[in-house]
């Protein structure tokens, strides 16, 4: 936790202790017989006290890098640099990372993930 790593999709759906707390909540049945699973996804014990320092350290990179931005998602917050020069955008998602796993997320129960051009916490 803490340190950042690259998660697929699936990885994303399957493992334990992820964000999102997601249960089977019963089955219904169509017309023709088939049983479909309902599914309820709950984001009720998700822990954000996070959230706003994160949200000041992805501000202040924003600030220093000219066409990136923030977006706010249900339960984690996403610095983008896809409109950003490359090789910049790059060194300052390294600076970045640095910043995050040192202050504001050190002790926090958060996943990092760094995709092609964004970091997601």
């Amino acid at each position: 936790r803490g340190a950042p790593h690259k998660r697929s999709k699936r990885d994303e759906d399957s493992s334990p202790g992820s964000s999102l707390d997601v249960r089977q909540a019963g089955s219904s049945e169509d017309e023709e017989g088939m049983v479909t699973p309902q599914w309820l996804c709950t984001t009720d014990n998700v822990n954000m006290d996070w959230l706003e320092s994160v949200q000041l350290v992805f501000d202040y990179f924003c600030e220093r890098t000219p066409r990136s931005f923030v977006e706010t998602r249900e339960t984690s917050l996403v610095w983008n640099y896809k409109f950003a020069d490359p090789e910049f955008g790059m060194v300052q998602a390294r600076d970045l990372l640095q910043h995050l796993v040192t202050g504001p997320i050190s002790n926090a129960p958060v996943d990092v993930i760094q995709g092609s051009k964004s970091v997601e916490v």
